[in-house]
């Protein structure tokens, strides 16, 4: 679930069935819809809830729908909170590539990208000890041109 308010009925729908686990997270294209307090929210419902990751969260400037810095300041804080409950992240970001880079630099473990992240940012990220997932929504050519750094 990518906002506050869509939280519960994700963490709902998971605790009916068994093989359904939960990832909660404040998704950059609904920034405006984000509160300061929705943070500390976040790690309220990871404290109580267990999901498996923080997700799916990044930066994306291609919309310009919210300030890149607020975005990058989001995105640093739900980084802060994966790190302090030793959760991976289902990273997002669009059109933002050296910045995310720069943001997650040094920082993260796990991740999984809902897309294809740069070969620059792969590198990055595996010098870093990250484990990297790229998820089936890869179009077959970015699949192949991926697949020698793994």
């Amino acid at each position: 679930a990518v906002q506050r308010g869509t939280w519960a009925g994700l963490l709902e729908l998971c605790a009916s069935d068994p093989q359904l686990h939960p990832a909660l997270g404040l998704h950059p294209v609904y920034l405006q819809r984000h509160r300061v307090e929705d943070i500390q929210a976040l790690a309220d419902q990871i404290n109580r809830h267990g999901p498996v990751a923080i997700g799916e969260i990044g930066l994306d400037y291609h919309y310009n729908l919210s300030p890149p810095e607020t975005q990058r300041e989001v995105f640093r804080k739900q980084i802060r909170v994966a790190r302090r409950l030793g959760l991976p992240l289902i990273i997002h970001h669009r059109v933002s590539d050296p910045q995310a880079r720069f943001v997650a630099s040094g920082t993260l473990k796990d991740c999984l990208f809902p897309g294809a992240p740069s070969r620059s940012f792969q590198r990055i990220l595996s010098g870093d000890g990250a484990e990297i997932s790229l998820t089936a929504v890869m179009p077959k050519d970015l699949v192949a041109r991926f697949s020698s750094l793994f």
